[in-house]
């Protein structure tokens, strides 16, 4: 068959495997064709709450809308605290999170654009929190889910206690 393939077009190639697949099954060979019964469709989802979106404005410009609709979504009081939360049980487990960081730029972003003092509060909440956690402040966690979590931890690489935040080997 495979010298049948050989140096013609897909087309052809196409016609020539139907022709082997009817040959065989004139003589026989082939495999009784086997249906498998469908599933039952499954029915469709229907959403628990209505589904909000913000849309930015096009081009790169930022319009008072555009914050406002920002604001709006990620800087409730409640979602503000979700966010800090989030963050601190992340460096109480010290596994760090990947989420933070980008919320520190966004927050330092708009503080660049809107000069609203609320963002560098926020900013300054996540920072105060990543220094209360670095490993020569670290309190310890008795969590026994919680790996390395003993108090002032040992840097694996330096051998001592380290101002930082240190990685510590598996």
């Amino acid at each position: 068959m495979a010298k049948l393939v050989q140096g013609r077009c897909l087309r052809c190639a196409a016609a020539a495997i139907m022709a082997v697949v009817a040959l065989a099954s004139g003589l026989g060979l082939a495999q009784p064709s086997i249906e498998f019964p469908r599933p039952p469709r499954s029915p469709r989802c229907t959403p628990v709450a209505p589904v909000t979106t913000v849309s930015v404005s096009d081009g790169t410009a930022v319009s008072s809308a555009d914050i406002a609709a920002f604001d709006g979504k990620w800087m409730t009081p409640d979602m503000c605290k979700s966010w800090l939360e989030d963050a601190e049980n992340s460096h109480k487990m010290r596994k760090h999170w990947w989420a933070a960081p980008e919320r520190m730029m966004a927050m330092a972003h708009l503080f660049e654009l809107t000069h609203d003092v609320r963002y560098l509060i926020h900013l300054r909440q996540f920072i105060e929190l990543a220094l209360r956690y670095r490993d020569d402040h670290y309190p310890g966690n008795p969590d026994p889910t919680c790996r390395r979590c003993e108090p002032t931890p040992i840097d694996d690489f330096r051998h001592g206690h380290v101002a930082g935040w240190a990685s510590t080997a598996p």
